[in-house]
């Protein structure tokens, strides 16, 4: 091989080698970027999900005053019948309203817990998504840096073989 050859594949094998690296950093970098993007949406649905659980407490508390209220109410016009007919709060009329306060607490007691299982639910859903989405950026992460390895591997790979053709030409010094 002519020895005018020879800068024409150390200028080749440096454009090989600088691609080669150049590749595996853009794709190390686009992984990254992936990675963030991922966990930015695995951090808001997991807000979308704290913000449920937050939404169910709310209702409850609502649904909650709502049936002791309405409980208050009965038990006024309970008592405001027995006024009216003479009776006195003694004896059945008193078991009647003790029931009923007593239903109407349990009533409230039931949303409570549905409302703490609906909303455990949620945050349970939360760490779930945010801890998917953070096994997932670690990955695209993993992925990056392998790329990034393998443009190295492939530009040194590259100048290997070109340093290995310089030197098995023959020497032309006379």
């Amino acid at each position: 091989m002519p020895q005018a050859i020879v800068p024409v594949l150390l200028v080749s094998a440096a454009a090989s080698i600088g691609s080669s690296v150049y590749t595996g950093i853009q794709a190390e970098k686009a992984s990254a970027r992936q990675a963030k993007t991922t966990e930015a949406i695995g951090e808001y649905n997991a807000k979308v999900h704290r913000n449920r659980a937050v939404g169910v407490q709310q209702q409850a508390e609502f649904e909650r005053q709502r049936i002791r209220a309405k409980n208050r109410r009965l038990l006024a016009k309970q008592e405001n019948q027995l006024a009216k007919s003479g009776s006195s709060l003694l004896g059945s009329a008193l078991d009647l309203q003790n029931d009923s306060a007593l239903e109407a607490e349990l009533e409230a007691l039931s949303v409570t817990y549905q409302a703490n299982l609906s909303s455990n639910e949620s945050l349970a859903n939360a760490n779930l998504t945010k801890l998917q989405a953070s096994s997932q950026a670690s990955g695209l992460r993993s992925q990056g840096r392998t790329a990034l390895i393998q443009g190295v591997s492939q530009g040194i790979a590259t100048f290997g073989q070109t340093a290995s053709s310089i030197a098995a030409q023959p020497s032309m010094t006379a």
